[in-house]
C-alpha cells in the first residue's frame, strides 16, 4: 500500500490545455454548470449587465475531427433576448470580415419563421476572438455598430434634433478582441476583460494575480485544469490542434505555388522587356535617331534594373502574405505597370518632338502604340491563363495529400466538379 501511495505522489500533473483551441474553449463555457463563468466572461466583454445565459448549441458537431475546419462557435442567448454568438478564430484565412457579416445576417434571419412579424427578432452580437491582427486599428477590442455616415451639407435640413441619432439599426453588434495586440500591450489584471483575456492566452503569473481579483477567475481555471487532466479531452484537443496545423500547411503550399509562379512571370517580363529595348534601338537607329536612342537606351537600362529591385522586393512582400494576396497584388502591380508604360510613351513622344524628329517620330509611335496595345491583350489574357493553370496545379497538389474536395474548392476557388475531373 506504502508503494502505491508514493506512485500516486510521482504522478505528475499534466499541462494545462489552451483556451485559444476553439474545441476546449467550448468545452469549458458550454459545460452545464458553469453558467457564472461564461456569464462573467460574457459581460466583460459586452459591458452590460447579465442575468442568464442559455447556451443555444452546447453540443460538439459528430464531424468537428474531420480534416476540414469548420465553425466551431458559442451561441448564447441573454438575458432572454438578445443572441451572441463567440468564435475562437485560430487561422488567418484573410475573410474574417465577410465570415462575420454572413453569420450575423444568418443569426438574424434564423430567428423568423415564414409569416413571422419582424418585431419577434432580438439583437444579435457577434464576438471573433482573433489570434492574429487583421484590421488597421489602435485597439485590440473593436467595437462595431451600423452608424450613419456624417451628414453631407447640401442634405441638411434644420429639424432640430440634437443630439441626432447616430446608430442606424441597434439589432446588430460585432466585437473583434485581437490576441497579439492585447500581448503587446500587457496590460495589469485591474479590468475584468484584460483578466479573462489572461486566462485564455495562459500566462501563469497573470492569471494567478486575476484569480485575486476575480472569482469567477478561479472557478474556470480550476475548470481548466480539470478537464486538462483527461486523457479523452487531451486526445480530441490534439486532434483539433491538428486540423488547425493542416489548414495552414495547406495555405502556406498554395502561397509557395503563387510566389514560384509570380517570380516566373516576373523574370520572363524583364526578359520580354529587354527584346523590346533591342528592337526599338535597332528602329531608332534605322530611322537615325540618335541622340534619342542613346536617352532611350539610358532609360531602358534603368527600368530593368528597377524591375529586378522590384521583383526582389515583391519576393519579399509575398512571403509575407498567402497566395491569394500575392497574386492579386501582383496582378494590380502589373496593370499600374502597364499604365506607367503608356505614359511613359506619351512623354518619350514629346521629348523626341522637342529633339526635331516629328518625322520618324510619328511612324515610329505609331507601331509603338500598336505593339503597346497587342502587349497589353497578351498581358492579360496571359494572367488569366496562368491564374487558371495555378489553380489547377495547387489543387493537384492537394489531391496528392488527400486533402478534401471542398477544402480544395474553398481555398483555390474552383469548382468541385473541376476538381473532381483532376482526378479522373
Amino acid at each position: 500500500m506504502q508503494e502505491q501511495n508514493a506512485k500516486n505522489v510521482n504522478v505528475q500533473k499534466k499541462e494545462n490545455l489552451s483556451l485559444t483551441n476553439d474545441y476546449f474553449f467550448k468545452r469549458v463555457f458550454s459545460k452545464e454548470g458553469n453558467e457564472s463563468i461564461l456569464r462573467d466572461f460574457l459581460e466583460a466583454i459586452l459591458q452590460i449587465s447579465i442575468e442568464k445565459v442559455e447556451v443555444k448549441n452546447p453540443e460538439i458537431p459528430k464531424d468537428m475531427l474531420d480534416s476540414k475546419i469548420g465553425v466551431l462557435d458559442l451561441k448564447v442567448k441573454i438575458n432572454n433576448g438578445p443572441i451572441v454568438d463567440v468564435e475562437m478564430q485560430m487561422v488567418d484565412q484573410k475573410n474574417i470580415d465577410k465570415r462575420t457579416a454572413t453569420y450575423l445576417a444568418k443569426l438574424y434571419s434564423m430567428q423568423l419563421k415564414s409569416g413571422e412579424e419582424y418585431k419577434k427578432t432580438s439583437k444579435v452580437i457577434t464576438v471573433n476572438i482573433l489570434n492574429f491582427e487583421f484590421y488597421n486599428r489602435n485597439s485590440y477590442h473593436c467595437v462595431a455598430h451600423m452608424k450613419f455616415e456624417p451628414t453631407q451639407k447640401d442634405d441638411y435640413v434644420d429639424m432640430g434634433y440634437s443630439p441626432e441619432d447616430e446608430i442606424a439599426i441597434e439589432d446588430f453588434e460585432v466585437h473583434f478582441i485581437e490576441l497579439p495586440k492585447f500581448i503587446r500591450k500587457n496590460p495589469s489584471v485591474k479590468r475584468k476583460l484584460d483578466q479573462w483575456l489572461w486566462l485564455l492566452i495562459g500566462k501563469g503569473e497573470k492569471i494567478e494575480m486575476a484569480e485575486k481579483e476575480n472569482e469567477e477567475i478561479r472557478k474556470a481555471q480550476d475548470e481548466v485544469e480539470e478537464l486538462s487532466q483527461s486523457e479523452q479531452e487531451r486526445y480530441i484537443y490534439e486532434l483539433r490542434q491538428k486540423a488547425i496545423r493542416d489548414e495552414k500547411n495547406i495555405r502556406d503550399s498554395g502561397y509557395e505555388d503563387g510566389l514560384e509562379a509570380g517570380r516566373k512571370e516576373m523574370k520572363q517580363e524583364i526578359e520580354r522587356l529587354k527584346e523590346k529595348a533591342i528592337r526599338d534601338e535597332k528602329n531608332i537607329r534605322d530611322s537615325g535617331y540618335e541622340d534619342g536612342l542613346e536617352a532611350g537606351r539610358k532609360e531602358m537600362k534603368q527600368e530593368i534594373e528597377r524591375l529586378k529591385e522590384k521583383a526582389i522586393r515583391d519576393e519579399k512582400n509575398i512571403r509575407d502574405s498567402g497566395y491569394e494576396d500575392g497574386l492579386e497584388a501582383g496582378r494590380k502591380e502589373m496593370k499600374q505597370e502597364i499604365e506607367r508604360l503608356k505614359e511613359k510613351a506619351i512623354r518619350d513622344e514629346k521629348n523626341i518632338r522637342d529633339s526635331g524628329y516629328e518625322d520618324g517620330l510619328e511612324a515610329g509611335i505609331e507601331a509603338g502604340r500598336k505593339e503597346m496595345k497587342q502587349e497589353i491583350e497578351r498581358l492579360k489574357e496571359k494572367a488569366i491563363n496562368d491564374e487558371r493553370k495555378t489553380k489547377l496545379e495547387t489543387a493537384k497538389k492537394m489531391l496528392e495529400k488527400k486533402i478534401s474536395i471542398e477544402a480544395i474548392a474553398e481555398i483555390t476557388g474552383l469548382t468541385e466538379v473541376e476538381i473532381k475531373d483532376l482526378k479522373e
